[in-house]
C-alpha cells in the first residue's frame, strides 16, 4: 500500500502549532501598532507646536500670553489638517480640537508652547 497522504493526527498537530504560534504574535502585533501610533501622536504634537512657533513670529507683538487653537492655525496656513480642515488623532481617528499655550518667560524672554486638549 502506498501512503502519500497526511494522517488526522498530524493535521491536527500541525493546527495546534500555528494556534500556539498566532496565541503568541497576535499581542505582540498589536503592541507594535499601538505604540507606532503613539509615536506618530507625539509627531504630530510636535508639528502643532512648530505651527504656533510659526504663528508667534508673524502675530505675537506684546509679550504676553497666547493660546491658539488648531483651527486658527489651520485657517491661518500654519498647519495643514485633512480635506475638511481637521486635524486626526492617529490613535482612535478622532478630531483634535485642542490649542497651543504660548507663554512669554520673562527670566528667559523667549516662549514656551505646550500642545493641551482641555485648557482652550
Amino acid at each position: 500500500m502506498n501512503k502519500k497522504a497526511f494522517t488526522l493526527v498530524e493535521l491536527l498537530a500541525v493546527i495546534i502549532i500555528l494556534g500556539i504560534i498566532a496565541l503568541i504574535a497576535v499581542p505582540t502585533v498589536f503592541k507594535i501598532i499601538d505604540s507606532s501610533k503613539d509615536e506618530l501622536y507625539n509627531d504630530q504634537i510636535v508639528q502643532i507646536e512648530n505651527a504656533a512657533k510659526r504663528w508667534t513670529v508673524e502675530n505675537a507683538y506684546e509679550e504676553k500670553s497666547y493660546k491658539v487653537t488648531i483651527n486658527e492655525l489651520i485657517s491661518g496656513g500654519y498647519l495643514e489638517g485633512t480635506k475638511n480642515n481637521k486635524v486626526l488623532d492617529p490613535r482612535d481617528k478622532s478630531e483634535m480640537t485642542g490649542c497651543v499655550i504660548i507663554d512669554y518667560e520673562t527670566n528667559t524672554n523667549q516662549y514656551t508652547y505646550k500642545y493641551s486638549d482641555n485648557n482652550c
